[in-house]
């Protein structure tokens, strides 16, 4: 059975982008740089500090080829059951970076309850105004008492166009 990726934020993306452009002074188009990543990601159900509506947070570690990397709190703000039996989530992923800055990402992500296997997409914005996108692919641990996967993703950020 293979699992829907949710993907609606990279419309809002691509829409807030091309608007960025049109607003440069002088007509000059900013460009695009991106620098895409690698790694994994595991967490583990956490109590401590949690404030989601449902009672559900996970901290955890994402190891990454960029400076996209650290220490991770998942707060869980919607869960429900699609048609499919798939449960369906969205929740505030915090990356904490090594520099002291916290990169807040809007998540989105589905799990297979029968199979343990998840897949989360997650959109977020630095303080330096880059944009990062991550996804996630793996497992549930037993009695979902935490999680572990791959990640691969994007980090962009506008350069000044000529």
């Amino acid at each position: 059975m293979q699992l829907g990726v949710l993907k609606t934020g990279w419309v809002v993306s691509a829409l807030v982008a091309a608007s960025a452009a049109w607003a440069v002074p002088g007509g000059a188009v900013p460009e695009e740089v991106c620098r895409e990543l690698r790694g994994t990601i595991e967490t583990r159900a956490v109590t401590e500090g949690c404030e989601s509506p449902l009672e559900i947070c996970f901290a955890g570690i994402l190891r990454t080829n960029s400076p996209l990397r650290g220490e991770t709190y998942f707060t869980l703000t919607s869960l429900e059951t699609d048609p499919q039996g798939q449960l369906v989530y969205t929740g505030e992923l915090v990356l904490f970076l090594a520099n002291g800055e916290q990169v807040i990402f809007e998540s989105t992500g589905v799990v297979d309850p029968a199979t343990g296997a998840f897949q989360e997409t997650d959109l977020g914005v630095r303080d330096d105004g880059s944009t990062a996108s991550l996804q996630f692919e793996g497992f549930a641990l037993p009695g979902l008492s935490g999680f572990q996967g791959t990640a691969t993703g994007r980090l962009c950020r506008q350069v000044p166009g000529h």
